[in-house]
């Protein structure tokens, strides 16, 4: 997504300190997660993700955000934005088969976890980090989290759902990029080679051949 917003030069302009603003949060402050996804949902016409909310704290603040952008006051800050330098992007996607995806997060996974990712979680939560700021960390701090919790029985059932679930981002990350490609962004994908090296001198080809075309 933050490639995305510079090619398509998205309007991100800050949230306000204002008195409108302080009252949305306190209003939605009382809300529980369940109740802020569904705020989200109904106010938000085109959510870019509705698998991975995040904490309610990440939620209040998209509730907030939409809210501000139908301002007049957003609509303003926006029209007196500095024109943008004209940006002509040479976009290289990247990926292998589906099947030799998932081994590759498989092997990943067991090798962060063998590396110390539970007990580096476990020590942040004892030095004061909490459980929620831990799970809006990401997919590994946020399973771990629960793990350690209690809330997943066991290492073996937390690996089978955290390498699920990382799956199914990584598929949300291509897609992402092939929707990109509707959109008008011209993506170069490599080729589906396991060679790392065959790929790069693909990349570098594709550099030569589009960098100085001008």
């Amino acid at each position: 997504m933050y490639l995305d917003s510079i090619l398509r030069k998205y309007d991100m302009p800050p949230l306000p300190d204002s008195a409108q603003i302080k009252e949305w949060r306190e209003e939605l402050s009382q809300k529980s997660y369940d109740e802020l996804k569904s705020i989200l949902i109904a106010e938000k016409k085109k959510l870019h993700n509705t698998s991975e909310f995040g904490s309610s704290e990440r939620i209040l603040k998209a509730i907030l955000l939409n809210r501000f952008r139908a301002t007049d006051e957003c609509k303003k800050i926006v029209c007196e934005y500095e024109k943008r330098p004209v940006v002509k992007p040479l976009v290289l996607g990247t990926t292998l088969e589906r099947s030799r995806v998932r081994e590759k997060i498989k092997n990943r996974l067991c090798q962060r976890l063998d590396a110390g990712l539970i007990e580096e979680v476990e020590n942040l939560h004892k030095n004061g980090a909490s459980w929620e700021r831990l799970e809006s960390l990401g997919l590994e701090y946020r399973f771990v989290s629960q793990f350690l919790k209690g809330e997943i029985e066991s290492k073996e059932k937390l690996t089978e759902l955290l390498g699920i679930a990382i799956g199914q981002f990584a598929k949300r990350q291509e897609t992402w990029f092939r929707g990109m490609e509707k959109k008008g962004v011209k993506v170069h994908w490599l080729p589906k080679n396991e060679s790392v090296d065959e790929r790069l001198f693909a990349a570098l080809e594709l550099c030569r051949e589009n960098v100085f075309c001008d």
